[in-house]
């Protein structure tokens, strides 16, 4: 059984250019890739401290999917997503394969307070936004 370490990154929901140190992950361009021989894979789901103190509202889960559908431009193609869910604390994703390329796309949804509307500053008010982590990740099974 193979073991692969998935970091999670910013993704479009968070304010990016607000928080440039953070690692990024917009789109399957940015992910991971990992050749496998085994037929299962252990997948430890990464959350550093600094990005866990950005919210205070992080669900206790991380709700993921996995396939090996693509369209015509290549995209991977997910029914029915999230196809399920791995507790936070332990965040361990044991993922089946088959030969080929498989897809596993990751998030986990948060809150975060912010000062600022559309780029312009608001002071004395505090709103909460939606916040989420996500990772892809590609893996080319033997």
């Amino acid at each position: 059984m193979a073991t692969y370490d998935l970091a999670m990154k910013l993704d479009r929901s968070m304010p990016i250019h607000k928080l440039p140190t953070f690692p990024c992950a917009l789109s399957w361009a940015d992910a991971e890739k990992v050749a496998a021989s085994d037929r299962t894979l252990t997948v430890r789901l990464m959350m550093d401290a600094d990005m866990e103190s950005l919210s205070t509202r992080w669900e206790p889960v991380y709700h993921y999917g996995v396939t090996t559908e693509v369209d015509d431009s290549g995209t991977p193609v997910f029914h029915d997503y999230p196809h399920g869910s791995v507790d936070a604390a332990a965040g361990v994703l044991e993922c089946p394969l088959s030969p080929g390329t498989q897809y596993i796309q990751v998030h986990r949804d948060g809150g975060m307070v912010r000062d600022w509307r559309a780029g312009a500053p608001l002071p004395a008010q505090i709103i909460w936004s939606k916040a989420k982590v996500c990772a892809f990740l590609v893996v080319q099974v033997e």
